[in-house]
């Protein structure tokens, strides 16, 4: 069983204005989980790399029931689910005092570094195979479909503080730039939430982003441009 357990004290830098925790954190710490699981699937990132290859983030489900808060302890466990196709489920559980207080659903791809295309059948990825019974989501993270009415809410130029080793922009930036341009009611309601997000191509060094924002019934959508591509786009809906 590939499960991977750690516990964090949420410290000030994890922290916003409200001492929550905040979301793009969330997403770092995952990320980092998500890292250390491939390691112990036998797919190291050194080994990965040698081979031209690498994990790439495609869609993410993050089910908020309660964000944590400055110095309180999280337990965040992570574990491979299933394989689909192209793509390699990986699910979260984040408990305080023995409760679950958020859960999450990710899908993952294999990118190949050279093509920048998904490869489909990669001959790394063996031991991904091994299923689990748990499920932090019983549904697989939706693909987003825009409103036919966005708005241009801002702007954003991918400086070089913003790459990472892949080439490209962090996904967790992208989840700053939503929360830089949410509206102040949203980010401050106390109900229960899921943020969607759907990776559709890559940022990178230099790029400029136009951020655009709309409504669908009750849901708050975002996505970021790159010369009219669409690059991410975020679905904020109520629980």
């Amino acid at each position: 069983m590939k499960k991977i357990i750690e516990k964090v004290q949420v410290s000030e830098i994890h922290c916003d204005y409200r001492s929550s925790m905040k979301v793009s954190q969330i997403f770092l710490v995952m990320q980092e989980m998500a890292e250390k699981g491939a390691n112990a699937l036998g797919m190291s990132r050194e080994s990965m790399i040698g081979n031209h290859q690498t994990f790439v983030l495609s869609r993410m489900s993050l089910q908020i029931d309660k964000l944590p808060k400055l110095y309180e302890n999280i337990e965040i466990t992570t574990w491979p689910k299933k394989t689909i196709k192209l793509f390699y489920i990986r699910d979260f559980f984040f408990k305080q005092q023995n409760t679950i207080t958020m859960r999450a659903s990710s899908v993952w791809a294999i990118l190949d570094l050279k093509s920048r295309k998904i490869v489909r059948q990669p001959a790394t990825v063996h031991s991904a195979n091994e299923q689990l019974v748990d499920e932090a989501l019983t549904y697989m993270p939706p693909r987003i479909k825009l409103p036919e009415q966005m708005n241009e809410v801002g702007q954003v130029l991918a400086t070089y503080s913003m790459t990472d080793p892949n080439g490209h922009i962090n996904n967790i930036r992208y989840i700053e730039w939503v929360y830089d341009y949410l509206p102040k009611k949203i980010i401050e309601f106390n109900s229960s939430y899921t943020m969607d997000i759907n990776y559709v191509n890559e940022v990178y060094y230099k790029d400029e982003i136009l951020i655009e924002m709309g409504e669908k019934g009750d849901n708050t959508i975002l996505c970021g441009k790159v010369n009219e591509k669409i690059c991410f786009m975020v679905q904020i809906r109520k629980n």
